[in-house]
């Protein structure tokens, strides 16, 4: 199917999912909505849950003719039911510091989840979940779409016959872009390795089909640069040599994995994109549902049928690595990160270098987040802002 939603209403053995819960405001949301609604019976209806945007909701539902859509600000301790709607499955996608909290409220009432990533933060706490899915008998599952994005099905298939040995991943965005008539930025409220490594995990998890459990199994190096906000990153995954390469700072989007120096080439910069296989070009083209509707529909087909769970590839169980190697690596870009900082409050911030400025709006942006404080920071002035603002909290002489 062409379009993002296009599907069939959502139903196994005739049994219909008959009521949806939708947490979170952002844009996201607003992407996942007529995806999920797309999905369900025109009987069913989507309770979408948004604590600070509900004014803006109600009106965005009136805008593209959303029915059947309830908009709640809040809810009460007991959310099994809402409005006379049973629910019986949940999508989070709110904050990731508040991830885990929804999830655990969710799997407690026995609703079957999926989860945005990153999933959660903090690899026990995930385990945590995990096992409390496993003892509610109920789905649990993270938002990795990449899994389900045809062109990375083929790019797989192309390369099955061959030894791979080295795998490279670019995973570039601009800081804020327009897409879709808005203006998209990536969440620099969280950090730049749980954001986006869970993806790059995802892509190496499926180039290596035939390993039945994938993992880092070593992060051999991690380094940054601050004056261009690139984050360097070398790992073992299973018995292949993984480079990866993040960053919210570039000049345009990038999406390329390489294999084995050159060998195969897939480009998605703009999807579907190109595949380059012994120097021959492919243009790439979508066959059936896009990613996030087939991501979806796989978690659907999990809630109405728990025993699909085992083989299900987005389930909690199967992806407790990507947290895992998530916070790892994370930890070690903080590593780097906080001796750079403290030269800073020895030596002065200087507002005009561009490194400066990076440092602490990389490190120091979703820290303050998790404390509540969500700083605007889209604009170069925005971002100087929040520089200036930390200096001055913080005691460092800037200038």
């Amino acid at each position: 199917m062409s379009s993002e939603h296009a599907s069939l209403p959502f139903s196994l053995g005739g049994v219909a999912l008959f009521g949806v819960a939708l947490f979170g405001g952002g844009r996201w949301s607003r992407v996942l909505l007529p995806v999920i609604r797309g999905l369900l019976d025109e009987s069913a209806t989507i309770v979408w849950v948004t604590e600070h945007g509900y004014d803006r909701a109600k009106i965005w539902l009136q805008e593209k003719g959303i029915k059947r859509v309830i908009v709640q600000s809040r809810l009460e301790q007991d959310v099994s039911e809402i409005g006379g709607v049973a629910i019986n499955a949940a999508v989070v996608a709110t904050s990731p510091v508040v991830h885990g909290g929804q999830v655990r409220r969710m799997l407690e009432l026995g609703i079957p989840t999926f989860c945005e990533k990153p999933f959660t933060l903090d690899f026990d706490e995930a385990g945590q979940l995990e096992q409390l899915s496993a003892v509610k008998g109920c789905a649990l599952g993270i938002d990795l779409e990449m899994h389900f994005a045809s062109f990375v099905e083929d790019f797989a298939a192309r390369i099955s016959d061959r030894v791979i040995r080295e795998i490279s991943i670019d995973w570039i965005d601009p800081w804020s872009e327009t897409r879709y008539g808005e203006t998209k930025h990536g969440d620099v409220y969280t950090g730049l390795v749980d954001d986006m490594w869970p993806h790059c995990w995802s892509l190496l998890r499926k180039l290596r089909p035939q390993r039945a459990v994938s993992a880092v199994t070593s992060i051999e190096e991690v380094r940054y640069q601050p004056s261009s906000g690139q984050v360097y990153i070398l790992v073992l995954f299973d018995d292949v040599i993984a480079k990866v390469v993040l960053s919210r700072r570039g000049g345009s989007r990038v999406r390329r994995v390489t294999v084995n120096v050159g060998e195969a080439i897939l480009d998605f910069s703009v999807e579907p994109g190109l595949t380059e296989i012994g120097g021959v070009a492919l243009t790439n083209a979508w066959r059936g549902a896009r990613p996030l509707s087939r991501s979806l529909s796989s978690f659907f087909e999990v809630a109405l049928d728990p025993s699909r769970a085992a083989n299900w590839a987005l389930s909690a169980t199967a992806c407790l690595d990507s947290v895992k190697s998530a916070q790892a690596i994370g930890n070690r870009l903080r590593s780097l990160q906080e001796p750079m900082l403290n030269d800073l409050r020895r030596e002065g911030v200087e507002l005009a270098r561009d490194s400066d400025r990076n440092l602490i709006v990389d490190l120091l942006l979703p820290k303050y987040a998790a404390l509540g404080h969500r700083w605007p920071a889209i604009t170069k002035q925005e971002q100087l802002a929040f520089v200036k603002y930390v200096c001055e909290t913080e005691k460092m002489h800037c200038h």
